[in-house]
């Protein structure tokens, strides 16, 4: 900071103290400069350029108390904007168009008046807003050094009796401005005036005789900015990088304090859903809009019910889109859901019956196991066939959704039974069901697989030529049901795919249907 020099015994000009002023204000604001900023600065390769000034600080909007009325009150504060020095002239240093960071105080409280509309069915929205402004204060009549005479001085200039400023304020000057009465709920919020920042915005409706709290609402683009110590709140809670969203289907849209200036890469956003998306969604933050999708896959390949209403779900922008990066959800029918982790294991989706399989957000790899349904037992004594499994190992890379069919098991019945089902995982996988058989020297056989990387044939059911009721066959997943002399006492197939036991007279047991379980990391 620059200071003025005075010497002994030297005389004092006008100059030395008015210099001396500038110079302190010249300090504070280029300190000022250094901790908010000055023209948006960007303070890395990936940081978020945080906003040009103006800035504000304090201003408090609040309802009258202790008694509500149609008043509200705007408390102490300051605003700090990039102005002329001195746009007119400051005594004998005249004016000076260097821009510097320059803080205007709001030393007393305003009390603003508001007049809700006169039209019954109508709202109306008065936007509290401020400007920095220099105003020339403190005039009085100065005495003044009369040369020819000093034991009587001059009264104002050349003894003119003429009164002068003696301060030059810098305030911050708080407005009301009047929105345009509309239908409740179609009322729009005025646009500042030229030079002056949004700070509040202030909602009455026709016939309302106070103001409280609940009309009163923080501009989104106000541009206060937090004091050191509410840093920390404000990171614990989260409340820079989430809002709710309050788009329709498909098109999320929130609004995070204070408003981003763009999309930039690694800014992270949480939010509730308003909605179940029903296919390919985006999301929009503060107005800069991206799509949403799940990592490894298309920014425009988002499967339904990705993002279910009402669940708190984050997502990361990529500098163009966002990918989403935590989600807690069972997607379809017959699944089991973890949830959480976005690294190893995400979630473990189980079909019993056809359906379509849906990565769920945050995976990127999946391994399917499609287990074919098991035969049922024969009559003949034979017991039923294990179903086949198929194991496949797929990138989620662009996999919106993928067919899924489960194989009943072989019903039960007299004479030879029914075989299992196939079970397929789309193009990735497929397994053949077991098979039964109508002769008491043999067992059904397993089934075979056929698509997958790895293939597993299931267990044949066992034969009984000289012990009537062969037990079924074991599946992947576990063994057989056991065999009977009589259908009464013959078990279904104990784990998903495996065989019914087999009888010597009646129905024999049926066969347990197959499955498709997805591990997805």
């Amino acid at each position: 900071m620059d200071r003025a020099i005075v010497y002994t015994a030297a005389l004092p000009r006008t100059v030395d103290f008015l210099n001396s002023n500038k110079m302190a204000m010249g300090g504070l604001a280029y300190a000022m400069k250094g901790c908010l900023g000055f023209s948006g600065m960007t303070a890395g390769p990936y940081a978020q350029a945080p906003p040009p000034p103006p800035y504000a600080e304090g201003m408090q909007c609040t309802p009258t108390t202790p008694t509500a009325d149609l008043n509200v009150h705007v408390n102490t504060g300051s605003i700090y904007t990039v102005d002329n020095v001195d746009a007119t002239a400051y005594s004998d240093l005249g004016t000076d168009t260097h821009n510097w960071l320059k803080q205007g105080i709001l030393n007393d409280p305003v009390t603003l008046a508001i007049t809700p509309p006169g039209t019954p069915g109508y709202s109306q929205i008065y936007l509290v807003q401020a400007i920095l402004s220099d105003v020339d204060g403190g005039g009085t009549v100065l005495p003044y050094y009369n040369s020819a005479n000093p034991s009587q001085p001059y009264s104002g200039p050349a003894n003119s009796g003429t009164s002068q400023f003696t301060t030059r304020l810098c305030n911050c000057a708080v407005a009301l401005k009047a929105g345009v009465a509309a239908p409740t709920g179609t009322q729009l919020v005025p646009t500042p005036d030229v030079g002056y920042v949004a700070l509040w915005q202030v909602t009455v409706a026709n016939g309302q005789t106070q103001i409280t709290n609940a009309n009163i609402v923080q501009s989104p683009i106000a541009p206060f900015f937090p004091t050191l110590p509410s840093i920390p709140v404000h990171i614990q809670d989260g409340d820079w990088m989430s809002a709710d969203d309050v788009g329709t289907t498909n098109a999320l849209n929130i609004t995070v304090y204070p408003a981003i200036a763009g999309l930039l890469k690694y800014q992270k956003f949480r939010f509730k859903a308003k909605n179940t998306n029903t296919g390919p969604a985006t999301l929009t933050v503060s107005g800069f809009t991206g799509n949403l999708y799940i990592g490894g896959q298309s920014p425009s390949a988002l499967p339904a019910n990705a993002i279910l209403a009402n669940t708190i779900t984050e997502a990361i922008c990529d500098g163009t889109n966002f990918e989403l990066i935590s989600q807690q959800v069972t997607i379809n029918n017959n699944s089991y859901s973890t949830g959480g982790p976005t690294t190893g294991l995400v979630n473990i989706q189980v079909f019993t019956s056809s359906g379509t399989y849906i990565p769920t957000a945050g995976a990127t790899k999946a391994v399917a196991f499609v287990t074919g349904g098991g035969a049922s037992g024969s009559t003949s004594c034979a017991g039923g066939g294990a179903g086949a499994t198929a194991i496949a190992l797929l990138s989620l890379s662009g996999v919106a959704s993928v067919p899924v069919s489960v194989g009943a098991g072989g019903s039960n019945g007299p004479g030879n039974g029914n075989p299992g089902g196939a079970s397929s995982f789309g193009s990735y996988a497929f397994a053949n069901g077991g098979s039964t058989s109508s002769n008491d020297k043999n067992g059904g056989l397993g089934g075979t697989a056929t698509t997958g990387l790895l293939l597993i044939q299931g267990g044949d059911g066992e034969s009984s030529p000289s012990q009537p009721g062969g037990n079924g066959g074991g599946s992947f997943w576990g063994g057989g049901g056991y065999g009977s002399p009589q259908a009464t006492g013959a078990d279904v197939g104990r784990a998903y795919g495996s065989g019914g036991g087999g009888v010597n007279s009646g129905a024999a047991a049926s066969g347990q249907q197959g499955v498709v379980m997805v591990w997805e990391f």
